[in-house]
């Protein structure tokens, strides 16, 4: 019975010292109440957890995002429609933006009105910080499972430093474009990581108690300091730069990745689009081995076969005086209107290319 009293005793005593700690860290050090959505497979790759929500909280915005199987966001379940897998980074995950509003959503709202509701299905897989290695790992590990009809590629401006510094794909060769694939190793964080996400409670202390999340980010901002998973600008690609990534062979890299991504489509006999979201410039705004790609991407994809389309003519590079209303402020990504710029800019090469329609004018 003593004993019992203690054990209480005890866990008043610690309810008492967390609820002043989460008072005092209210007052003085709020923080951004964010949960965790993203998980590592067995591979290393750090996907969306299927059938998950989360709550995401930053520069004064509060976003709920939802999952459906293999992580793909704003689906409760893939249907018997016409399926258009799409990947890409944060850009096209939707970063900051409520579902209605991702470019992702933007296309399925098109397809509705010029194909009928139910005739074909966006299934948006992006997740933030992904690279061209993490798009080819993606379909590669579920895309038979997932089964899709097309496959729509946004290619930023990061993602071959990206495929560089993750390790999925090595060039086995300097002769040709054939590939090695390595698991990334289980780190202790990622293990961590998944361990925590499967704790009942976890993510309810995380969107809820501002001292939880004061620990939680006080831990990982104890590790080596990264580009933030969700950057893309200027900034974030030259931080890629400064950590000696070896920039030699980026581009055969690049190519080598989308030949094995065309290899992977031409053996389903499925259509592959490569568009840029057209928020920056391929051939100006990229540096060390995203330039080397880039400046021969054009070139490249024609010799292989790809369908490929900058965007940036239609999107910043005719909007440029309106650059700052079309980006989430202190962010860089794009906002409600800038999404739905990319995807009107899209619709005319999804339609004709992934769709087999008639494409209308891209839009100025």
């Amino acid at each position: 019975m003593e004993k019992l009293r203690f054990l209480l005793s005890l866990a008043v005593l610690n309810i008492i010292l967390f609820s002043l700690a989460e008072i005092v860290v209210r007052v003085v050090a709020p923080q951004n109440l964010s949960g965790t959505w993203r998980i590592y497979d067995s591979d290393g790759l750090m996907i969306n957890k299927p059938l998950h929500s989360a709550r995401q909280q930053e520069n004064g915005r509060v976003i709920e995002y939802s999952f459906g199987p293999f992580g793909i966001r704003g689906v409760e379940g893939i249907s018997d429609a016409k399926k258009i897998l799409v990947v890409g980074d944060s850009y096209t995950f939707g970063f900051l933006l409520p579902q209605d509003h991702t470019f992702v959503n933007q296309l399925q709202i098109m397809a509705h009105a010029v194909h009928g509701k139910g005739t074909v299905q966006f299934l948006n897989a992006g997740g933030g910080g992904w690279g061209a290695d993490s798009y080819l790992r993606f379909i590669e590990s579920y895309g038979d499972l997932i089964k899709p009809d097309a496959i729509l590629v946004y290619l930023n401006i990061n993602d071959i430093s990206s495929s560089i510094r993750n390790g999925f794909y090595q060039l086995k060769n300097d002769h040709n474009f054939e590939l090695a694939f390595r698991p990334l190793p289980v780190s202790t964080n990622m293990k961590i990581k998944n361990i925590m996400n499967a704790v009942p409670g976890y993510q309810w202390l995380l969107e809820h108690s501002h001292a939880f999340q004061w620990v939680r980010m006080s831990f990982l901002n104890r590790k080596k300091p990264e580009p933030a998973a969700h950057a893309f600008t200027m900034a974030a690609s030259d931080a890629l730069q400064q950590e000696n990534i070896p920039q030699v062979d980026a581009a055969r890299l690049g190519n080598a990745i989308f030949v094995r991504l065309k290899s992977w489509t031409d053996r389903r006999n499925l259509p592959l689009l490569v568009l840029t979201p057209g928020f920056f410039d391929p051939e100006v705004d990229t540096r060390g081995g995203d330039h080397s790609f880039f400046i021969q991407s054009r070139t490249f994809f024609q010799q292989v076969g790809v369908s490929y389309e900058d965007l940036y003519p239609y999107v910043l590079g005719s909007h440029q005086k309106e650059q700052a209303k079309l980006r989430i402020p202190g962010d860089g990504h794009p906002n409600a209107d800038g999404a739905s710029l990319i995807g009107r800019a899209s619709w005319p090469f999804v339609n004709t290319i992934l769709l087999g329609h008639r494409a209308s004018t891209v839009p100025k």
